[in-house]
């Protein structure tokens, strides 16, 4: 019994797994739609990665980032610079141990940075409502989740927030409040602007427009307010790119990862810097001197680096993107009644709330993990799923026509 969730069905006992299936101490195979709540990209027991964590057990037992560096540091730059994206514009990265530690890492940098370039005042973060970022104490002071929120209120010095494009608000609704909030705080009080570019749970998986995003990058630039790209969910390959930013060719201050980024191996979160944004630290020759205790773990550094090595040998990205394709066409008699968005291997559907138990069994007796999201629509809730890269398509396909049969039949 896990004390910590309150499920209405019993949680599975895992033994064991391979490529999207979860084998529990029964023996019944599990097809993993969530990819293990969004932590496995790519599959369970993929041999280069498990190499990965070997190799670095026989060669360093040890490295603590205040005393040396290692190989293996070397090596995930080797595997970054493999993807054009990292390789122009993004020459600095720090590993930590979750996702949730890499934002409060951006968080903390980027107010650092304004104290060196003395720009003291500008200690307020914009973000949208309806968002999560993660679970210490600056990542919830700029998210958006009141249920984590309000049992420590009295601590927080809250960000500012603008409307997200969900729930009636449009786009443009979105984009006028951001320079509304940015107008009305004065820019020379704010120290940056976080956002999903493709909200995942908080907001029922959106997918925004191209220019939308594009619009939020050139207000960052505009105004010259740094800009912090939550890729969490949406990075090695799960959107057909190795990141959200490279889809919508927006190339933030700072992209904070995780989870994929390990396969879910070992827990593991990292903040890539773009180029000549660390700049006045080295030139006021200060340390970054914030630190987490798993920074620049070499078993992290070296899993992720054979991923990024993975993703390119095995063409992951093409298959994602041909595979979308496919995903379209089973989703799109869904998509004229419910409302349903859906990017590479990523997608959340809002159904009624009355059929939302009914669904959740249905997958449970068909032994399919799906994932709770937040539903943008009143009187529904959202259903999310993210297959491993690995997934059979046929399975794909399984999981959709489970869903079809309990909304359209």
């Amino acid at each position: 019994m896990n004390l910590l969730y309150n499920n209405e069905y019993s949680r599975v006992l895992a033994e064991k797994n391979i490529n999207e299936y979860i084998i529990d101490n029964l023996g019944n195979k599990w097809i993993d739609a969530t990819s293990g709540g969004f932590a496995v990209t790519n599959g369970y027991g993929v041999r280069e990665f498990k190499d990965a964590v070997v190799e670095v057990l026989e060669s360093v037992s040890e490295c603590h980032h205040f005393q040396h560096t290692h190989k293996y540091g070397k090596k995930l730059t080797d595997g970054l610079n493999r993807h054009e994206i990292y390789r122009n514009f993004y020459n600095d990265v720090i590993t930590v141990g979750s996702a949730s530690d890499a934002m409060e890492l951006a968080l903390r940098v980027t107010l650092k940075k304004h104290i060196l370039e003395k720009n003291y005042c500008r200690i307020k973060f914009i973000s949208r409502d309806k968002s999560y970022y993660g679970g210490t104490v600056g990542c919830l002071e700029i998210g958006d989740r009141d249920s984590y929120k309000n049992p420590f209120r009295h601590i927080y010095n809250d960000s500012i927030q603008f409307k997200a494009p969900v729930s009636g608000a449009s786009e443009e609704d979105s984009i006028d409040d951001l320079l509304y909030q940015i107008n009305k705080h004065g820019v020379e009080n704010i120290a940056g602007i976080v956002l999903e570019l493709i909200p995942s749970t908080s907001c029922g998986v959106y997918v925004p427009s191209v220019s939308y995003n594009k619009t939020i990058y050139d207000i960052a630039l505009q105004y010259s307010i740094p800009l912090i790209v939550d890729d969490v969910v949406t990075n090695s390959g799960r959107i057909g790119y190795v990141s959200a930013c490279d889809y919508y060719k927006v190339y933030p201050d700072i992209i904070v990862q995780g989870k994929g980024i390990s396969n879910g191996i070992t827990p593991i979160g990292a903040a890539l810097f773009k180029n000549n944004f660390l700049d006045v630290f080295r030139e006021e020759n200060e340390n970054i001197n914030i630190s987490f205790t798993a920074m620049n773990n070499p078993i992290n550094c070296s899993i992720w680096s054979s991923i990024l090595n993975y993703i390119l040998d095995n063409n992951i990205l093409n298959k994602v993107v041909k595979n979308e394709k496919i995903i379209n066409d089973e989703i799109s008699i869904l998509k004229e009644k419910y409302r349903v968005a859906h990017i590479g291997y990523f997608m959340g559907i809002d159904v009624p709330a009355s059929e939302y138990q009914h669904i959740l069994k249905v997958f449970n007796d068909n032994r399919v993990f799906v994932f709770r999201g937040v539903a943008q629509t009143r009187g529904f809730k959202n259903i999310v799923f993210a297959w491993p890269l690995c997934s059979d398509i046929d399975n794909i396909k399984l999981t959709i026509d489970i869903l079809k049969h309990c909304l359209l039949v």
